[in-house]
């Protein structure tokens, strides 16, 4: 696995919303010996669905510029698809892990707490979470290595550029003809 997937999926994880959560219930949520007391409901229905606003609102941003830098070559369409399925996971991926951690607490304060069901929710969001990130890693996204070559060759498209028309052969620069053999191992460059 090598270090920039490994950055796809750190990108997936709320990190600030789950620091905030956990904040909060060690706070607020210490002692949940009198479950019945509405002060514990009330609170949980206030401040957990803000900080899920949050964590959306924190993701949307991120994802916006993370995209819009590292896939702007992918038509609008389809980062806006796989942006919101990121999103999706990233907001599934806070909910689960904070049902999962410190014992469910401020969970077990409102709901009958599961162990084993929040067990098996996070480790199949976690399942998710990865696989997605391969997907967006190594299927939709680019090889980062050859990123900026690709905008190297997309933007130089004017034909007053002096670099550009040294690397022009038969039509293609040898950039373009670089980028084909490293992507087609078939492919024989006849120069």
């Amino acid at each position: 696995m090598s270090f920039e997937l490994l950055d796809v999926i750190r990108h997936k994880i709320p990190m600030l919303s789950l620091f905030f959560q956990i904040l909060i219930v060690n706070i607020f949520y210490t002692d949940c010996s009198n479950s019945n007391d509405p002060v514990y409901t009330i609170g949980f229905w206030v401040y957990f669905p803000l900080l899920c606003l949050i964590c959306l609102i924190l993701e949307t941003f991120s994802t916006i510029k993370r995209f819009s830098h590292l896939y702007s070559h992918k038509p609008l369409k389809s980062r806006i698809c796989v942006g919101v399925c990121s999103i999706f996971i990233t907001l599934v991926t806070f909910c689960s892990t904070s049902y999962f951690i410190e014992t469910g607490r401020p969970f077990s304060c409102v709901f009958e707490y599961n162990h084993l069901l929040a067990s098996i929710i996070f480790c199949v969001d976690i399942i998710v979470l990865v696989t997605f990130s391969m997907y967006e890693y190594y299927c939709w996204g680019v090889v980062r290595s050859l990123l900026p070559m690709y905008i190297q060759t997309s933007t130089n498209k004017s034909p007053n550029k002096t670099f550009s028309n040294l690397l022009r052969t038969n039509g293609r620069s040898s950039v373009e003809k670089s980028n084909e053999s490293l992507l087609d191992p078939f492919v024989i460059s006849h120069n």
